[in-house]
């Protein structure tokens, strides 16, 4: 840690993220002085990985590195290797089709915006139940006196005297009645701490009432949650500002403690440790404490109830102090933090409430069966990890509440029907929003058969927040003042977010409610989606955008940025996917194994918020494996899946540049680059108004789900002949030229050979929707270069012009590979130069959406796509189709190489 702390002085020379090249990893070498600790200190600040051998990763393969001091020796350590992983795309989801997609909202303008009636209380004439106490006063008071009380000698027992002298005895000593005499004064101390507020009524209540009965003779003290700070006077009925020090007391004084003692709460320890100090240190002064404590039985502890007189406030208790208790095993101790059977119904019935007062709790207490007389219960339930407490009431916490409302859907319906009884009464004079919500809630998560009494109010509720979108939606003010709207999108949002999980798929006002809020409050823009909400039917929500189809970039510091397709990806910049977008939001999240993804909103659009996504710099576990962690893009139609790069084995070496990912095969000093094809969607064949079509040419979309290795050019004879050690072309004078003069079955051979020598490869022939996906690049015109080409672009015969364009040179041969421009994806030679075998047969196009299509069975022939060095403009389009017997060879016919599985061509 040292050696780190040492090293963040140079964190002020670090680039930005994603910028640190190879200068950088020269420059840090040499700070690190052969030191590993400083290495290791240095590739954290960096962002690269640190590996154990001998050489420096770039571009995914060890490059020698000899580096020089600043006295011109060269370090004798052997020097780390430090790699970059990035994500890529790996896999699309189509989530919607087209026509659920392009479907109408159904129209809720006839429900209106929100009126006053709307935003009064539930039932204005309903008066709030009284909150009861845990134990009547008739009970309470004669067991709190014999327990307070000191016993001492009055006056003469006349009739004891009397019956020993009937019996002859000797009398030594006068017999004199036993008397209780309250302590005068009797200091009590009231424990206002925040795990006991289900309690504090009843504070009052006993403040009140011993108060009558005493007046003077009693002084009551409030004490807030932590226990090293001095008391505050109680007097009629709330603390004083001032605080004053604990009651001095001596030998004989008695104390009365109304607390738990910090038993409800057995996740933290230190306020029973702090009691159990207190009551030692007044019973080794001989002072009587006595402390009534609305505890379970279940937990009790021996060591602080064995220090003072422990009375249990409950109504299953015989309010008799408890007897010393002998000391508890290790399993006694652990099974105290687990919560009961009857806590945990308590926790169902809160999950249906939007908030919970102490007297509701209570209510609910009393609605169980069997141990509803366990007033403790409160008190576990309030302290409990899944509950989230506030001034005068509490909830169950978002991550747990599912998880509790599913077990309310298994609770008796007699339970059911009394939560909601509980809900009429408290929150009668609540706003209307917390009635619907709960009535929302509770008919969708008990038997339809009792939920079908309720539907009126549930039809009454769903409009409640109908007219409430309607208000959020509205382009004028509807009369409501901004603060009053921004308070309409906070309870909005807050509705959204507390019902989603369970309502989410079934209540249809959910999404419009959640995007109409986040349109009036923009703080809300890019939180976190809650957990059940219907992606597709949120972003479908949101205002329709006129379509574009964009590049999706990643930028030097590793966030993402969006490009029209018709714009120059500039330096600096790396393509990963292209995307159709009709909305200004995409929704995205991290995707771990096992677990629901959280997504959150990405304002692409919106310059005001359009914080991006951010890919991690350093991809790097414990066990030296690839992260599980994947990044998913939502655009409503389709779900972008992103995943950490594993080089495949067969790389030589790999890098990312301005046309994205792309890996080396090395035979023989012979390189063929591969580029990564994110998968995607796009259109298939020609409109019917692009000149001079084919009608088997009919334009139907096509989603490639999962990305594919394509070779960036056609297999050049140089890549023939290190596999085949013979050359067949006939334009021989460029082993750069592409190999030609090579049927379907040759090819086939080829690849064969491929496999065999390397059996990680899968080298294969793309398919037909694969090679015209690839050759579009993201484009719809007739060619990747737009609505025309010239030679200076396209190796094809340029005295036949496209559409009546410009004669140009005419090379009556093919040209050496990456001698022409590439398309957009960094493809070179996609149109012309030499037709590209296919995998598939030759066959006619369907008439509807298809996804990753299969081969034809059978057919006359392979397909041939990309025209060639002698065929005229209109056949190097990107839709036209050819094909062929597969023993035919000719010198305008070659082929590209693609990798991996076919459908799954990671």
């Amino acid at each position: 840690m040292a050696e780190i702390a040492q090293f963040n002085r140079y964190a002020d020379l670090v680039l930005p993220k994603g910028t640190c090249g190879r200068a950088d990893l020269l420059l840090a070498l040499a700070m690190a002085e052969s030191d590993r600790a400083r290495e290791e200190a240095l590739a954290a600040v960096l962002g690269f990985e640190l590996l154990p051998d001998t050489d420096i990763i770039i571009n995914g393969k060890p490059a020698a590195l000899s580096m020089s001091t600043t006295t011109g020796t060269v370090p004798k350590s052997p020097q780390p290797k430090l790699l970059f992983r990035p994500y890529f795309p790996v896999r699309v989801d189509n989530v919607a089709d087209k026509e659920t997609w392009t479907a109408k909202q159904p129209d809720s303008a006839g429900y209106g915006v929100l009126s006053d009636d709307d935003q009064a209380d539930w039932d204005c004439s309903y008066s709030k139940p009284e909150i009861l106490p845990i134990v009547p006063w008739t009970r309470l008071w004669p067991r709190l006196r014999r327990a307070v009380a000191r016993k001492h000698a009055a006056d003469l027992d006349i009739l004891s005297l009397a019956e020993q002298f009937s019996k002859g005895k000797f009398v030594r000593r006068l017999p004199r009645k036993q008397r209780l005499s309250w302590p005068s004064p009797l200091p009590v101390i009231l424990d206002f701490s925040d795990r006991l507020m289900p309690y504090w009524d009843d504070w009052r209540w006993l403040n009140q009432r011993l108060q009558a009965r005493f007046n003077q003779q009693i002084r009551f003290f409030c004490l807030n949650s932590l226990l090293q700070k001095n008391l505050r006077p109680f007097i009629d009925g709330e603390p004083e500002q001032k605080f004053v020090e604990w009651p001095v007391l001596g030998s004989g004084d008695t104390l009365l403690i109304v607390s738990d003692l910090g038993l409800n709460d057995p996740e933290h320890h230190w306020p029973v440790r702090r009691w159990r100090e207190i009551l030692a240190n007044y019973r080794r002064r001989g002072v009587h404490v006595i402390v009534l404590a609305p505890v379970s039985v279940r937990h009790l502890q021996p060591d602080i109830v064995n220090c003072a007189k422990v009375v249990r406030l409950s109504p299953d208790s015989d309010l008799r102090p408890i007897r010393r208790m002998p000391p508890i095993c290790v399993t006694q101790i652990e099974s105290r933090s687990v919560l009961s059977t009857m806590g945990k119904t308590l926790l169902a019935m809160m999950s249906v409430a939007t908030r919970v007062e102490p007297g509701l709790l209570r209510a609910f207490r009393q609605c169980l069966p069997d141990h509803s007389r366990d007033a403790g219960l409160e008190g576990a339930v309030w302290c409990h990890l899944e509950v989230d407490t506030e001034p005068a009431a509490c909830a169950l916490t978002q991550s747990s509440v599912q998880r509790w409302r599913n077990e309310f859907v298994q609770l008796p319906e007699t339970i059911q029907q009394r939560t909601l009884d509980c809900l009429r009464d408290w929150h009668a004079r609540a706003p209307q929003g917390v009635h619907h919500e709960e009535i929302l809630l509770w008919r969708h998560l008990v038997n339809p058969r009792i939920a079908l009494a309720e539907e009126n109010n549930a039809t009454r509720a769903r409009q409640f927040f109908l007219k409430l979108k309607n208000t959020l939606s509205g382009n004028d003010s509807k009369g409501f003042e901004p603060g009053e709207r921004l308070l309409q999108a906070q309870i909005a949002e807050s509705h959204v977010h507390w019902v989603a999980p369970t309502l989410g798929k079934k209540e249809s006002y959910i999404e419009q409610l959640s995007t109409a809020a986040r349109q009036v409050e923009r703080r809300y823009a890019e939180a976190e989606l809650p957990a059940g909400i219907d992606l597709v039917a949120w972003l479908k929500s949101l205002p329709s955008q006129v379509p574009q189809r964009v590049n999706l970039l990643q930028r030097p510091d590793l966030s993402f940025d969006i490009l029209d397709v018709t714009k120059t990806v500039q330096s600096g910049l790396t393509r990963l996917a292209t995307l159709d977008l009709d909305r200004e939001t995409m929704l995205w999240g991290w995707v771990h194994e096992g677990e629901t993804p959280v997504y959150q909103p990405w304002n692409f659009l919106d310059e005001g918020i359009r914080r991006s996504p951010v890919l991690p710099r350093l991809l790097q576990t414990d066990s030296g494996q690839q992260p599980s962690a994947a990044l998913c893009l939502h655009t409503g139609r389709q779900c972008l899946c992103f995943e950490p790069f594993n080089p495949p084995d067969w790389a030589d070496a790999w890098g990312q540049d301005t046309f994205g990912l792309y890996a080396d095969l090395k035979i023989d000093q012979v390189i063929q680059r591969f580029r990564w094809i994110a998968p995607g969607t796009f259109l298939m064949g020609s409109p019917e108004t692009e000149p001079e079509r084919s009608k088997t040419e009919v334009q139907h979309e096509v989603t490639i789900t999962h990305g594919y290795w394509l070779a960036d050019t056609a297999c050049t004879q140089a890549f023939w002949s290190a596999v085949k050690k013979e050359n067949l072309a006939h334009f021989t004078e460029d082993m750069n030229n592409p190999v030609e003069s090579v049927s379907w079955r040759d090819v086939r051979q080829f690849i064969d050979q491929l496999n065999h020598d390397y059996p990680d490869l899968y080298a294969r022939l793309p398919t037909e929707a694969q090679w015209e996906y690839a050759c579009r690049a993201g484009t719809t015109t007739p060619f990747s270069f737009g609505e025309q080409i010239t030679p200076e672009q396209v190796n094809y015969d340029g005295n036949h012009p496209y559409a009546d364009g410009k004669k140009g040179q005419y090379r009556r041969k093919t040209v050496p590979v990456k001698s022409l421009p590439p398309n957009p994806w960094g493809l070179y030679e996609m149109h012309g130069n030499v037709w590209e075998w296919c995998a598939d047969w030759y066959g006619a196009y369907p008439d509807h959406a298809v996804t990753d299509p299969a081969e034809h069975e059978n057919g006359d022939g392979r397909v041939l796509r990309g025209g060639s060095w002698h065929g005229i403009a209109r056949n190097v389009r990107s839709a036209v189709r050819n094909g062929n017997v597969p023993d035919y060879r000719s010198d305008h016919i070659g082929f590209r190489l693609a990798l991996g599985r076919a459908g799954n061509s990671k």
